[in-house]
C-alpha cells in the first residue's frame, strides 16, 4: 500500500498540462483566489489548475498557476518580464492577465474572464500586471473551450 501511495502522490505533481511552466524572473505580482470566489458557467474542483498567461507575439505563455482546492484561500505569484533579458519571459507593466482553467476530469482547458475584488488596503490592483501588486479574484466566468 505504501508504494501505491507514493506513486499516486508523485503522479499528482505532474497532473497539469506540460506547457504550463513559468520562469521566476524576480518581478512578481500576487493573486489571491479566496474561498468565496464564485465560478459562473463552469465548476472548479479539487485538482483542477488555474493559470495566468501573457502574449509573446502570437503565442500565449504561462507566468503562474495554482492547483485549485475547494474551500481554501489560495494565493500564487505571476511573473513579470525580466528587464535584463531580451526575451519576453513574463507580463509587462499594465498587461492584462489571461486566465485559463485546466479541468483534470476531462483534460480540457477553458478560457476564463474574471471579475476582480475592489481595490482596497489589501488588493492594490485588479486585472493587470504591476510589479509587487496584489489582486484578488471575485468571480470567474467561462468564455469558451481552448482550441
Amino acid at each position: 500500500m505504501k508504494i501505491l501511495y507514493i506513486v499516486l502522490t508523485i503522479s499528482s505533481l505532474f497532473a497539469k498540462p506540460d506547457d504550463w511552466v513559468w520562469t521566476n524572473t524576480g518581478e512578481n505580482h500576487a493573486i489571491f483566489v479566496l474561498k468565496d470566489t464564485k465560478f459562473e458557467g463552469i465548476l472548479a474542483e479539487n485538482g483542477d489548475y488555474l493559470g495566468v498567461f501573457f502574449k509573446d507575439n502570437d503565442k500565449e505563455k504561462c507566468c503562474g498557476f495554482l492547483e485549485y482546492k475547494i474551500d481554501e484561500n489560495l494565493g500564487f505569484t505571476v511573473w513579470g518580464d525580466n528587464p535584463d533579458t531580451v526575451e519576453k519571459d513574463g507580463l509587462q507593466l499594465n498587461e492584462d492577465f489571461i486566465w485559463k482553467l485546466w479541468k483534470k476530469d476531462d483534460d480540457k482547458i477553458y478560457n476564463l474572464d474574471v471579475k476582480y475584488k475592489q481595490k482596497d488596503k489589501l488588493f492594490t490592483d485588479n486585472g493587470n500586471y504591476v510589479k509587487d501588486g496584489i489582486s484578488g479574484v471575485a468571480e470567474f466566468y467561462k468564455i469558451d473551450l481552448e482550441k
